[in-house]
């Protein structure tokens, strides 16, 4: 992620099949907005461009100038939010005893 540019947003489903994702540096978990949140969960933080990688705010401050990331706006074409409550997709494949 050296070099990567960044921006803020809230936290979106990346695949139906997911309900939630982590900071690429310590693993804090994202959550979809209006969720009821935990202590170490975010509804939102900082995404790399392709919205793939996520980093906490907290990892954000400590790790921006040591990688040298640069910030960016929300664009137009930035997937859009995930609305909350969602149903994601049932697990497939679970062996019931």
């Amino acid at each position: 992620m050296q070099g990567a540019t960044m921006h803020r947003r809230p936290y979106f489903l990346w695949r139906p099949d997911w309900d939630h994702d982590h900071c690429s540096f310590c693993w804090a978990s994202f959550e979809l907005p209006g969720r009821p949140l935990e202590p170490n969960e975010f509804d939102e933080g900082w995404t790399t461009d392709d919205e793939y990688h996520w980093v906490c705010p907290a990892c954000f401050s400590d790790f921006q100038e040591r990688f040298e990331w640069s910030v960016r706006q929300r664009l137009p074409g930035d997937h859009p939010d995930t609305p909350w409550p969602q149903v994601t997709a049932q697990q497939k494949g679970i062996v019931k005893k």
